[in-house]
């Protein structure tokens, strides 16, 4: 997603330059700067968590400033459980995929949540999640 910053100035043709966490922006792929008459504009595009922080503009000897505030998208099932069927005593893998590799993931049974014990095997590799239930009754 994109964070974008306005500011308008009291008169046009105004040098300013945009800050963020301190750091002067320079123009790129994720940093576009517009001016249209009194009118300054930062777009950061792709915002990342990491990138939060205080956004400011300064022109001559006047600043300004706002917060730039990134929020982790929900965490969404990107491939959801399905039905198992196995032989009595066997082993069943019960596994389903996640958008976030550091997602929280709890594993419930008739609504009570499953621990890893001698029964149950919890894994998370990446944003794959997997049940591994033993000697299945």
């Amino acid at each position: 997603h994109s964070a974008t910053f306005e500011c308008e100035l009291s008169y046009e043709g105004i040098e300013v330059q945009w800050f963020l966490k301190n750091k002067l922006l320079e123009p790129s792929e994720k940093v576009v700067t517009r001016a249209e008459g009194r009118v300054h504009t930062f777009t950061l595009r792709d915002a990342q968590l990491d990138e939060a922080g205080q956004v400011k503009l300064t022109a001559k000897d006047f600043a300004t400033s706002a917060k730039l505030i990134v929020k982790e998208p929900p965490v969404e099932f990107t491939k959801p459980l399905e039905d198992q069927t196995v032989e009595e005593e066997a082993t069943a893998t019960l596994e389903c995929e996640v958008s976030r590799e550091n997602a929280k993931v709890v594993w419930l049974k008739d609504g009570k949540e499953i621990h890893k014990n001698k029964k149950y095997d919890i894994i998370a590799d990446g944003r794959v999640r997997k049940l591994i239930i033993h000697d299945c009754k």
